[in-house]
C-alpha cells in the first residue's frame, strides 16, 4: 500500500508542477514548516493534526527526494539508504532517545 501511495504523491507533484519548478530550497523550508504544525499537534496533544501534519511531511520529503534524485522512486532509494546504514546499528535508550554504540 505505501508504494502505492509514494507513486501517487509522486504522480501529484508532476501533475502539480513541482517538478517542472524545481526548487529544493523551497520544500526544504516547505519541510520545516510542516515539522513546525506536526510539533504543535504533538505538544496539543492533537492525534488528528499530529496524523496529518506526519502525512505533510512524508509528502514533502518525497518530493524533495524527487527534486534532489532526479527520479521517480528517490524516496524510496534514500529510505533503502537510511535503513541499510540502521539496520544492524546497536545501543541502548538514554533519556528517551536511541543512542547508537
Amino acid at each position: 500500500m505505501m508504494k502505492y501511495l509514494v507513486e501517487d504523491v509522486e504522480r501529484w507533484a508532476f501533475d502539480n508542477g513541482l517538478m517542472t519548478d524545481i526548487q529544493p530550497n523551497m520544500q526544504l523550508i516547505k519541510l520545516v514548516e510542516e515539522l513546525g504544525e506536526t510539533a504543535r499537534a504533538f505538544a496539543h496533544d492533537d492525534e488528528d493534526a499530529l496524523r496529518d501534519g506526519i502525512g505533510d511531511c512524508a509528502v514533502c520529503l518525497i518530493v524533495l527526494a524527487m527534486q534532489t534524485q532526479g527520479r521517480a522512486g528517490a524516496f524510496e532509494k534514500c529510505l533503502e539508504q537510511a535503513y541499510n546504514e540502521i539496520r544492524y546499528r546497536e545501543g541502548k535508550m538514554k533519556n528517551g532517545l536511541f543512542v547508537k554504540e
